[in-house]
């Protein structure tokens, strides 16, 4: 559920109005997942000052997520922390810094970096844990 936030917007269609799509806001995202159903509470807000959607209408949403952008780099790259993974990039000639990353595995050799890196940094693809000082 990490692709499900609130404020993301939403469309809402319902069998009543099955050419309207009314437009809204995930306002709150439940904590625990419904091991049975395999769902989670997601509530969602919309203007709704027609008054066409009712209480106990059956409706499907259609969640609209933006495109984030993300950087694919060797799993060798990416190196655990004490509390987070990092990558070591270049910021001058021999000079690396650790800078945490949150990451997703992509597969056995490569990770999906989502946040922390940007597409045209230098980073240490391979045997970073020798250049770690500290």
């Amino acid at each position: 559920m990490q692709s499900i936030n609130p404020k993301d917007r939403v469309e809402i269609y319902t069998d009543a109005y099955p050419e309207h799509a009314f437009e809204g806001t995930i306002s709150y995202v439940g904590k625990l997942l419904d091991e049975e159903t395999r769902s989670v509470q997601v509530f969602v807000t919309c203007d709704n000052s027609e008054g066409f959607l009712r209480p106990g209408m059956f409706a499907r949403v259609r969640f609209i997520n933006e495109p984030k952008l993300s950087v694919i780099v060797p799993a060798t790259a990416v190196l655990q922390g004490q509390e987070n993974p990092y990558v070591l990039v270049q910021i001058a000639e021999r000079v690396f810094v650790k800078r945490p990353v949150a990451a997703v595995t992509a597969n056995a050799h490569e990770v999906i970096i989502i946040q922390g890196v940007e597409a045209d940094e230098v980073i240490v693809k391979e045997g970073g844990i020798y250049l770690i000082t500290d």
